[in-house]
């Protein structure tokens, strides 16, 4: 992946993490810390300092995050197969593969899926 194509990856999942971007200052406000070493609250990145393209302890949390919310969704009926379950498959068979870069290029479509339902789901004005 190119270098742009890796920075807009990793604000789509900062943001999805619950990073809010600070325009103004360029860096992203955390109220948790990726990075579990740090853990500091209140935690600011700029776009040079997201890792989860790179970093399994910033990816698998956010991996994490995405499983809790397919396994809770609303579905129709018990075997209902949606979009993101499919996307998840490519996520799952990088990760058996344990290659970051992989599973991390597969999780960038599972996000923007995520985004286009939670946008379908809030109420235009």
């Amino acid at each position: 992946m190119k270098k742009n194509e890796i920075l807009e990856g990793n604000k789509l999942i900062a943001e999805f993490m619950g990073g809010v971007l600070n325009v103004e200052g360029g860096s992203y406000h955390f109220d948790y810390c990726p990075n579990q070493a740090i853990k500091t609250v209140g935690w600011l990145a700029g776009d040079e300092d997201l890792f989860y393209n790179a970093k399994w302890d910033w990816l698998m949390p956010a991996l994490k995050k995405m499983r809790d919310y397919l396994q809770t969704m609303e579905r129709p009926s018990k075997n209902h197969c949606c979009k993101g379950d499919m996307l998840e498959v490519d996520v799952t068979c990088a990760l058996l593969e344990i290659n970051i870069e992989k599973t991390y290029k597969n999780f960038i479509p599972l996000v923007q899926w995520y985004n286009s339902q939670r946008s379908e789901a809030q109420p235009h004005e």
